[in-house]
């Protein structure tokens, strides 16, 4: 699997990045709680959570990777 590790970038591209990958995370959810299958709908947000602190990048990180698998597991558009 893929170790994430924080790449050195600026402070502003890092919040941008942080405040995408949460936006990301938040269409993923709506996408998942309005997913016909409310079992699976369960599944997949039990093993979500939210960060305590926005500075947990490399959380985000790790939930961007996981975003990516489940857009394409859930067949929802690629943006």
């Amino acid at each position: 699997g893929n170790l994430c590790t924080i790449t050195s970038s600026s402070t502003k591209e890092t919040e941008q990045q942080m405040e995408q990958l949460l936006l990301d995370l938040q269409l993923l959810l709506n996408g998942v709680n309005n997913y016909e299958n409310p079992q699976l709908s369960r599944m997949l947000t039990f093993k979500f959570y939210t960060p305590k602190k926005a500075t947990e990048f490399t959380h985000l990180q790790c939930l961007a990777e996981e975003l990516k698998n489940l857009e394409e597991v859930l067949g929802l558009p690629q943006r």
